[in-house]
Parts: C-alpha cells; sequence; structure tokens
C-alpha cells in the first residue's frame, strides 16, 4: 500500500481537493489540512520514499532468515560491510526526487 501511495500522491491529494469542493465531511477536512500543511505533507512524503526504498531490502533479509539449512555468517558479513559503507559515505540522495531533497 505504501508504494502505491508513494507512487500516486499527487494524484490522491487532488482527488480529496476535489472532494473537499463536491461534498466535504471531517475526514476530508482532516485530510486536507495535512495535504496544506508543508512539514506533515514533506514528513509523509519522506516516510513514503523511505519505505519504498529500503522495503525491499528488508523483505529480501527476512526471507532470508526465515529459511533453513542456509550459511548465515557470510551473509551477516555482508549486512555488515554493507553498513559500514552507509556509515561512511553517508546515505545516497539519488533516490529521492528534487521535491524530497527541497
Amino acid at each position: 500500500m505504501a508504494f502505491y501511495v508513494n507512487d500516486h500522491y499527487r494524484y490522491l491529494r487532488n482527488f480529496y481537493l476535489e472532494e473537499q469542493k463536491n461534498d466535504s465531511n471531517e475526514t476530508i477536512e482532516n485530510l486536507i489540512k495535512v495535504f496544506s500543511d508543508t512539514t506533515n505533507n514533506g514528513c509523509i512524503q519522506i516516510y513514503l520514499s523511505f519505505i519504498k526504498i529500503y522495503a525491499q531490502k528488508f523483505i529480501k533479509d527476512l526471507n532470508f532468515f526465515q529459511q533453513e539449512n542456509l550459511p548465515l555468517f557470510p551473509f551477516v558479513e555482508g549486512q555488515l560491510e554493507q553498513l559500514g559503507v552507509y556509515i561512511d559515505n553517508g546515505m545516497s540522495m539519488e533516490n529521492f526526487d528534487q521535491t524530497l531533497i527541497t
């Protein structure tokens, strides 16, 4: 669901703006407040992007640990190496669009 919302966030925002014009209610008004607040709106987009970027890796790691009879230490060593690279170099911003970077 987070992947879908991330991909269609602007469409959802526009949809609720139109709904507000046609037939508003408390839920729609609350959503419009969130969409209109730059800080909340930005946080939601950052959280969704984070989930989209890192969820596949998390699922892959989770699937690995659910399997039996696989060599554990090479996997853990690889994960530690990736963590070391992340700590040394920081996070790459290439996966974020310009709106989130701003």
